[in-house]
């Protein structure tokens, strides 16, 4: 049987991307944020059309300057954990790229977890 890591313990942080000083932009990942930058802006030659998103389209067209930074440092913790973080950050600060206001019941809906 696979292993779902979404369920398994890994480091995980949410970060930010802005544009200046306003945030435009809240995710969360597993990735150092190095990693997740250069996933997010070679996004179309990795992912093809499929894995352009709003905030991924932006980023293409008018991001060149924008800079992603943790809002909550990795730390260990399931996919839901901090999804549960990413959500209540995104809601609370409304960056305006971020079109999914709860990523748990997304991952939920795609089966992630």
């Amino acid at each position: 049987m696979p292993v779902n890591h979404a369920l398994e313990t890994y480091y995980r942080g949410v970060y930010g991307v802005f544009n200046d000083d306003l945030l435009i932009y809240v995710g969360s990942s597993s990735c150092g944020i190095a990693k997740l930058e250069t996933n997010h802006r070679n996004a179309r030659t990795k992912y093809g059309e499929s894995g352009m998103t709003v905030f991924r389209e932006s980023l293409e067209a008018d991001g060149q300057l924008w800079t992603f930074n943790w809002l909550i440092k990795p730390t260990p913790c399931t996919a839901k954990e901090i999804e549960t973080q990413e959500g209540q950050m995104i809601r609370m600060l409304k960056p305006k790229l971020n079109i999914d206001y709860n990523p748990v019941r997304s991952s939920e809906n795609y089966g992630r977890y």
